[in-house]
């Protein structure tokens, strides 16, 4: 079957040109634009006139409406693994075969369901005013041409200052699920890019980027963000044999204006900055969080922001112009604790497994994976992951299995977070962490309580030296 016409197709070079900015640059007529410095003609903008406005807007219809908490936790929820009638068929490798994506298994609760419900609506909020079919936006729009060629970033349009806002910080330790969360909420704002046709003003062709999802750079620098930001690019709109070729500029000094202008030029929906740890508090992170909230400010996309809790402690303790980017509120994604809701989260994942579905969880599991795990869910993950394939290799585990048993496969499975789980689990029952040097090693294991007396200002000078050449 042919693919429908507003996919993004073709290979690299239909889509990006090798000029100095790597973009063909759309132009009101739908011609691409020269790649040389705009006249005076083009900077003064093309003449609209109340004929030419259609009002139609061709973005908002590419990202779903907000829909009810209990319809999110559906398409939120991916079960990885395939479910079998009847599984005493299963050889082996047929188990091991369809256990290969268990670790991608994503358990939608209530706090992420309302959290995507909130991300779209920012995200359909901006892209209703970002109408290629208006003609205020449109000036700004194609103004981004001289920002390509040199120019200074434009001011958005007064009408579109709500819009400046939108920076939210989502924070919790490492193995908390937010990384799984963001990977999910791409499912609901869009997995790949659309081309689409414009009329009266708008582009006759250009491409709507639904999201976009950056590494932090392990340097903590602008120059890795921007190097990151090129890759994710290239992966998204082109062949990685291009990498040399395209996006040149956004590099050195002026690269951070042109990467915020590429970010308009594709009517970028959500851009996602993910990994922000202790680690990459090294270098001018605070170089970063001023581009991100520079983008913002002069291109009203919303952004996240995804990072543990100590680098939220430096963020909110490091003044104003740090703590500006998360004017629209940060979200907190803390460990699971046990109870109701982490049993219920063990039977889930129990019933992943490959073993006769009639088999009731044993009674003692919800305790031992707390145990091993403290209520991380990357950990928990590959507890079970563990758990299944040992069922794999003995089908009578699930029933004669006992929790020493057990415990001795997880115990194995789980031996490199021996040093972060036993910082955590100290902290957990005593409130406290036994040395300073453990908080600095493992800090993003840890709740946000845990840095309650550790200035921000403290942790920032123990992390931001510049890392060594070839680091």
């Amino acid at each position: 079957m042919a693919e429908p016409d507003l996919v993004l197709r073709g290979t690299a070079t239909d889509r990006i040109s090798h000029s100095p900015s790597g973009l063909t640059l759309p132009s009101p007529h739908g011609l691409p634009l020269q790649q040389e410095a705009p006249s005076p003609a083009f900077l003064a903008g093309p003449q609209f006139s109340p004929e030419t406005h259609s009002g139609e807007n061709p973005l908002i219809g590419y990202v779903p409406p907000v829909l009810p908490e209990t319809e999110l936790r559906a398409r939120l929820r991916n079960r990885a693994v395939p479910q079998f009638e009847n599984t005493d068929c299963l050889t082996p490798e047929q188990k091991v075969a369809a256990l290969a994506c268990l670790p991608m298994t994503y358990r939608a609760n209530t706090e992420g369901a309302r959290f995507a419900q909130r991300v779209i609506a920012q995200v359909r909020a901006s892209l209703a005013l970002r109408n290629p079919e208006n003609p205020r936006y449109a000036r700004f729009y194609y103004g981004q041409a001289d920002v390509m060629h040199g120019g200074r970033l434009k001011p958005m349009p007064d009408y579109l200052g709500g819009l400046s806002g939108p920076g939210v910080i989502l924070a919790g330790p490492s193995g908390s699920g937010k990384s799984a969360l963001l990977h999910r909420l791409r499912f609901l704002v869009g997995l790949q890019p659309v081309r689409l046709h414009g009329k009266g003003i708008a582009p006759a062709e250009f491409i709507f980027l639904p999201m976009l999802t950056l590494r932090w750079p392990d340097c903590g620098t602008l120059a890795g963000l921007l190097a990151n930001f090129r890759d994710a690019l290239i992966a998204e709109l082109g062949s990685s044999q291009t990498s040399e070729a395209v996006f040149a500029n956004m590099t050195g000094r002026r690269g951070s204006s042109v990467a915020i202008a590429t970010c308009i030029f594709l009517n970028l929906g959500l851009l996602v900055v993910d990994g922000m740890c202790l680690r990459s508090l090294r270098g001018e992170f605070r170089e970063i969080l001023d581009f991100l909230s520079t983008l913002k400010r002069h291109s009203g996309i919303p952004t996240i922001l995804s990072c543990t809790y100590p680098a939220l402690q430096v963020i909110t303790r490091g003044g104003s112009t740090l703590a500006n980017f998360g004017s629209g509120g940060h979200e907190s994604w803390d460990l699971e604790p046990p109870g109701t809701s982490w049993e219920a989260c063990c039977k889930s994942f129990w019933g992943l497994g490959l073993h006769d579905p009639s088999i009731p969880i044993p009674e003692y599991l919800p305790d031992l994976m707390w145990c091993v795990s403290r209520g991380n869910m990357r950990i928990l993950t590959e507890a079970f992951n563990a758990l299944h394939h040992a069922n794999v290799y003995d089908p009578r585990l699930p029933i004669t299995g006992t929790r020493s048993t057990v415990t001795d496969i997880l115990d194995v499975r789980l031996r490199r977070f021996k040093e972060p789980l036993s910082v955590l689990a100290s902290f957990q029952e005593s409130l406290v962490v036994p040395r300073k040097e453990d908080l600095y090693a493992h800090g993003d294991y840890l709740p946000f309580e845990a840095f309650s007396d550790t200035p921000g200002a403290e942790l920032a000078r123990m992390f931001t030296a510049r890392l060594p050449r070839g680091a």
